[in-house]
């Protein structure tokens, strides 16, 4: 199961869009998932994940991929209609959350559809980086050494991913180049793209905000985290001018994309308001018990004290988060009339 190996957060990528078809699941018999919306969200994933070609084969012949893909789906529909029912997209923070992320989102679309999404990867590169590789995996598998045929597929995917963020970077620096946008952290605006964008230090500071509220953010590495963003903000700007210059910002994938953010956006919320009565930090018992459970299998025991505590903090609440959302998921379904069809899921 190639797709479950990568690491991507749960609430970012199984999410419906509703564009028409014939349904692979239905909730209640009027909320449909058709055979076009699970098509467009796993070509979504693949994008993001890498994916091969003979991945996302091997993952149309696998019932079991495919009904457990499904299963999450139809899961995070149910909050999306509850969030919707709790009119969640009224709120006025919401509705600007939705703007930003719906244009982030289809810059990211128009950036794959410009660098593709296979990689070309030798097996000379996979097994270079397997050599580089191999210390730590075999700590991680407890001082044992992990055997190449074991992890080939799983290497090769992050050899690709390497290639398609260089290329991401090629297509970025060019479209900066091309809207000539100017960056100068002391300035006010930031940023400056085609000589009327403007991105403001404000605009800046609150994203950075946003990224210490959510945990991510060490302290001690804020400039550098700063100053990435302002590289992302940026290159961002400069491939959505381009996306509505070449007119794929009003495109049929644009309006995919559109209705994946709107989802993922809606569901984030839904899942975070009813995260407010759970303790902001974790207690030490609680990173105990993660370091117990995880600590050969990730490297974590092998690590400085300090750096160890951040890592199972960053754990503990993504654990915390993963506990409400299936809680949430649990209550949604005793309501909730759920049909499948998985014999209909083909490529």
């Amino acid at each position: 199961m190639f797709w479950k190996c990568v690491p991507v957060v749960f609430i970012s990528i199984w999410l419906v869009s509703c564009s028409g078809g014939p349904w692979v699941a239905r909730i209640d018999g009027n909320h449909p998932i058709t055979l076009s919306d699970f098509r467009d969200e796993f070509k979504s994933f693949a994008r993001i994940s890498g994916l091969t070609k003979s991945d996302i084969e091997r993952f149309y012949d696998n019932e079991d991929e495919k009904r457990e893909f499904l299963a999450k789906m139809v899961d995070k529909e149910m909050i999306y209609l509850a969030a919707i029912k709790e009119k969640i997209d009224t709120n006025a923070s919401v509705k600007k959350t939705l703007l930003e992320q719906t244009e982030n989102q289809i810059v990211q679309f128009y950036a794959y559809s410009l660098i593709g999404t296979n990689a070309n990867v030798t097996e000379a590169e996979t097994m270079a980086a397997f050599r580089e590789l191999s210390p730590r995996l075999a700590m991680m598998n407890g001082g044992r050494p992990v055997a190449y045929q074991s992890v080939q597929r799983e290497i090769t995917g992050m050899v690709a991913q390497k290639k398609l963020t260089e290329k991401y970077k090629e297509v970025v620096d060019a479209a900066k180049k091309e809207f000539n946008v100017v960056i100068d952290a002391a300035k006010d605006p930031m940023i400056v793209a085609a000589g009327v964008t403007n991105i403001s230090k404000a605009e800046v500071d609150e994203k950075v905000k946003k990224l210490e509220e959510a945990g991510v953010v060490p302290a001690e590495r804020r400039g550098e985290v700063r100053t990435l963003t302002i590289e992302n903000i940026a290159g961002v700007t400069a491939l959505r001018l381009k996306a509505k210059k070449t007119g794929y910002w009003n495109g049929a994938e644009a309006k995919t994309a559109a209705r994946l953010a709107r989802k993922q956006v809606l569901i984030e919320e839904y899942i975070s308001r009813r995260m407010k009565n759970v303790p902001a930090e974790p207690t030490e018992a609680e990173l105990d018990q993660i370091n117990a459970v995880y600590g050969k299998q990730y490297g974590l025991d092998q690590m400085p004290y300090g750096e160890q505590r951040k890592r199972l903090i960053m754990m503990a609440k993504q654990i915390r988060v993963g506990q409400q959302q299936k809680a949430i998921v649990d209550a949604l379904k005793e309501s909730r009339r759920i049909e499948k069809k998985v014999e209909a899921i083909k490529q």
